[in-house]
This record gives C-alpha cells, structure tokens and sequence, in this order.
C-alpha cells in the first residue's frame, strides 16, 4: 500500500497575484533596457556582459513564478532576494548615480518587495518538501 500526501491547493490571493504580475512587468522592462544598453548604448565588451548578467538575474526572477503562485518556500524566498537585489540597485541609482528617470523602477520594486513581506502573503507560503 502505498501513502498519499493530499495536499490542499489554494488559489494565490491578491498580494500573490499584483507581485507576480510587477515581477513579470518588472523583468520584462528591465531585460529589454539592459539588451539595449548593454549592445548599443555602452562599451560592447563590458556592456555585453553587464546585460548577460541581469538577464540572467531576471530570468531568475522569472522562474520563481509558478512556485511562488503555489505558495513553496524556496521560490518565494529567491523571489524576495530578487525584489531586494533590484530595489538595492535602484536606490544605487536614484541616490549615487543621481538617474531620475530610474524612479520609477524604484518604485515598483519596493512595492514588489512589499507584497512579497505582506502578512497575507507569508502566510500562504507552505515550508518545501525535502
């Protein structure tokens, strides 16, 4: 005989749903700007590389989305480095770099990461399997 964990799913609440849809937005935006910036607008060599890596920091983000929409630990916890990540690098921006016009990213991000601390998020997330 063999057991059955039966595992209720929930549908992902409100606060799930609006920093899935600012990360995804927020990916999105910030891969397309670094591709550009990165092949056209800098230095080709050190621009290249520079956008290789936040791509691939923002694909991670990406694909913490169907894990974080079921409420697992692990993507939820990647989820929040990356909203931590790119707030700390907006701010890096706004403040040191003085780029008004990255505002707005700035913006979006602390909210991403303040629907991701949200009570009502928290406490959907379930501890991962081993």
């Amino acid at each position: 005989m063999t057991a059955t964990l039966e595992t209720t799913r929930t549908k992902p609440g409100p606060t799930v749903i609006t920093a899935a849809v600012l990360l995804v937005l927020l990916a999105i935006v910030s891969s397309a700007g670094m591709i550009y910036f990165g092949f056209f607008y800098s230095e080709p060599s050190a621009g290249v590389v520079f956008a290789a890596i936040g791509v691939a920091q923002h694909a991670t983000g990406l694909a913490t989305l169907p894990g974080l929409l079921r409420g697992s630990r692990t993507p939820w916890l990647v989820a929040v480095g990356y909203a931590w990540s790119y707030s700390f690098w907006s701010v890096y921006k706004v403040f040191a770099e003085s780029e008004t016009s990255s505002v707005p990213y700035l913006v979006v991000s602390l909210a991403l990461l303040g629907l991701l601390l949200a009570p009502a998020t928290r406490r959907r997330i379930t501890p991962s399997a081993p």
